[in-house]
């Protein structure tokens, strides 16, 4: 009897496993450099803090390249680069947070005010800043 129940508890949790992968699946679906998801706007960011200017470097499948004259300490280089990608975007400041990547040059910002925006407008006001 306990062989069983410790082969049936083995079954349990191998069949929970894909569930669970499954899930993860399911919510992480995050495809190209601007995605919306819950009605929001995130743009995937590629930084490059204390650069000689703020500039938009590349417009990627995958990746915003944004370079900051702001140093990363103390996160002044992420204020530069919402700063930054707000101006971009007519957009304030206080319309764009930092969902992902406060200590990492690979970051997610997020549009919370979305009403005039698509994903095709954010990518070409992002384009037409490129340098």
């Amino acid at each position: 009897m306990d062989k069983k129940n410790k082969s049936k508890g083995k079954n349990k949790s191998s069949k929970q496993q894909p569930q669970q992968e499954e899930t993860k699946t399911q919510t992480s679906q995050t495809s190209g450099s601007i995605f919306e998801k819950n009605g929001k706007i995130f743009i995937v960011i590629n930084a490059k803090p204390g650069s000689k200017s703020d500039e938009i470097y590349a417009v990627e499948d995958d990746y915003i390249g944004v370079s900051v004259q702001a140093p990363p300490l103390d996160g002044q280089a992420n204020e530069g680069i919402k700063e930054f990608v707000a101006q971009v975007l007519g957009l304030k400041k206080r319309d764009i947070s930092l969902v992902k990547g406060s200590k990492s040059s690979d970051k997610v910002l997020c549009i919370d005010e979305v009403k005039n925006f698509t994903i095709d407008s954010v990518k070409q006001l992002l384009k037409s800043a490129l340098q």
